[in-house]
C-alpha cells in the first residue's frame, strides 16, 4: 500500500512494509504545476503494485497530470507534445 497526503504545500508518499517504511515529501515548488483548493487535504490509500505499474509510462510521455481527491479514484493523465494521451484512474483502498 501507498499512502498519498497533501496538505501545507507538500505531497508526502509513505509505504509500509513488515521490516521497512519510506516516506517522500515534495514540496510544490519542485513541481511544474500544481492546483490546489485552500485549506483542502486529502489523505488517500493505494495499491502500490497497480500504481507502480501505471506509473512506468513516464518513460514514454513527456508530461504527467495526476488528480487527487477523498475517497475518489486517482486521475493519472499522460500525454505528449502530439495528442496523444493516455488516462489511467485507480480506486483508493478502502480500510476493513
Amino acid at each position: 500500500d501507498i499512502s498519498i497526503n497533501c496538505s501545507n504545500n507538500v505531497l508526502k508518499l509513505k509505504t509500509e512494509s513488515t521490516d521497512n517504511s519510506m516516506v517522500q515529501s515534495i514540496s510544490f515548488d519542485q513541481l511544474k504545476k500544481y492546483d490546489v483548493v485552500d485549506s483542502y487535504n486529502v489523505n488517500c490509500k493505494f495499491q502500490l503494485s497497480y500504481l507502480s505499474n501505471i506509473t512506468n509510462l513516464q518513460k514514454v510521455f513527456s508530461n504527467v497530470k495526476i488528480s487527487l481527491q477523498d475517497d475518489i479514484p486517482l486521475c493519472i493523465y499522460f500525454e505528449d507534445t502530439t495528442e496523444l494521451y493516455v488516462r489511467f484512474y485507480l480506486a483508493p483502498k478502502i480500510d476493513d
